[in-house]
């Protein structure tokens, strides 16, 4: 079973603050499973910080979803700092889809030793004045870590985001892979995505996609042609990108 983590406040303002240490022993597993709910929150300030250390064949995955007023009042700072034993695997979500973002700073970094494995992944949708900051790396410090990191943000309106991935391969037959799709709706949005590769081994190798556009206009055109309006039908798009 699972380990479900629940945190929340039900006040209008406040501050809260997280310390997770999580130690998953050599050849251990464990999936968790997050959810942090600020539904009323005028004026509230929730940090978070993660120290993790996944031991040799070991694995753990993190799966945490947000739920935030709508008046954007939340300011979310995340820190994450893992490190990945030999043959040991990570898989982190992030997900803020549903109700507004506020103000939201993430930060994540994974040291991978020799053959572990990282996945991180992270779905945002902004609208009116939201501000979305989000870091994601990657250090491949073994011989043949892997290891990918997917961000998909939705900005709308006059939403403000700065996305930047890195992956570093220091190690030989490491691999790494940066996927950064940023979809922008409205003409006051301000997004911009950075992915960063570096290389100290020449056999490792690293690879990326990065995009930033609005909606495809023949799926619209689509869609609409089985009778959805230009709302409905952008609405549509944007829950299949963000599933």
């Amino acid at each position: 079973m699972p380990i479900h983590l629940c945190t929340g406040y039900l006040g209008d303002e406040g501050e809260q603050h997280i310390n997770f240490e999580f130690t998953i022993e050599d050849g251990a597993s464990v999936d968790f499973i997050s959810h942090c709910s600020f539904p009323t929150s005028k004026h509230l300030t929730h940090k978070m910080t993660a120290i993790i250390k996944i031991g040799k064949n070991a694995s753990m995955t993190y799966s945490d979803a947000h739920f935030h007023s709508e008046n954007g009042g939340v300011t979310l700072i995340s820190d994450t700092h893992a490190v990945v034993d030999e043959g040991g695997k990570y898989m982190n979500s992030f997900e803020l889809t549903r109700t507004r973002v506020g103000k939201l700073t993430v930060k994540m970094d994974v040291d991978l030793k020799a053959g572990a494995v990282a996945d991180l992944e992270s779905k945002v949708r902004g609208k009116s004045d939201d501000e979305i900051s989000i870091k994601e790396s990657l250090g491949l410090n073994g011989k043949g870590a892997h290891g990918i990191a997917k961000s998909k943000i939705v900005a709308t309106e006059k939403t403000r985001a700065r996305i930047v991935n890195e992956a570093f391969g220091n190690a030989p037959y490491s691999k790494g892979h940066i996927e950064c799709t940023e979809i922008t709706s409205g003409d006051n949005v301000d997004v911009a995505t950075l992915p960063v590769l570096k290389v100290t081994n020449d056999l490792s190798e690293l690879t990326h996609e990065a995009s930033i556009g609005r909606i495809n206009s023949k799926q619209l055109d689509t869609i609409m042609a089985k009778g959805m309006t230009e709302e409905e039908a952008t609405e549509f798009i944007i829950k299949g990108i963000l599933n």
